[in-house]
């Protein structure tokens, strides 16, 4: 039986989202945020459900008509699946829904992939931002 996934967006996450989502964290990148660099607030939430767990989550803040993309990841297990397609399709709708006119975001440079799917996704490029990761590595701005 294939098993759905869910995509749900929340304003605030719990004590059990949280240690999923970091769990997810150090799972993908070399610089992880910390337990507190996500309970911020001013932050929402699109969350990726699979088999009534975290599969994946993209963390955002909106101002005025922009949303600010901050973070995004989904289960190495669960990679090449859609998942990060779903969430992003549904943060678009939500923003067309409420007036966001564009989407910006930071991307390691070295992150291909991700570059790749952001383009995908009509993002473009619009400048560098040097040394931006704690490990030295140029973040690429991009927009849509």
């Amino acid at each position: 039986m294939r098993k759905l996934i869910e995509i749900k967006k929340k304003n605030n996450i719990d004590e059990k989202e949280l240690y999923q989502i970091m769990e997810i964290e150090r799972a993908s990148f070399s610089c992880p945020w910390s337990e507190t660099m996500f309970l911020t607030s001013g932050q929402e939430f699109i969350l990726a459900f699979f088999d009534k767990k975290i599969a994946g989550y993209i963390c955002f803040s909106i101002v005025l008509d922009e949303c600010h993309i901050l973070n995004v990841a989904v289960h190495p297990d669960l990679r090449k699946k859609g998942i990060a397609q779903k969430m992003f399709d549904f943060l678009f709708e939500m923003g067309s829904e409420t007036g966001i006119k564009f989407y910006y975001l930071e991307v390691k440079k070295t992150n291909i992939p991700a570059i790749n799917f952001y383009k995908k996704n009509g993002f473009k490029e619009l400048g560098i931002r040097k040394g931006y990761y704690e490990d030295g590595t140029d973040a690429i701005v991009m927009v849509k």
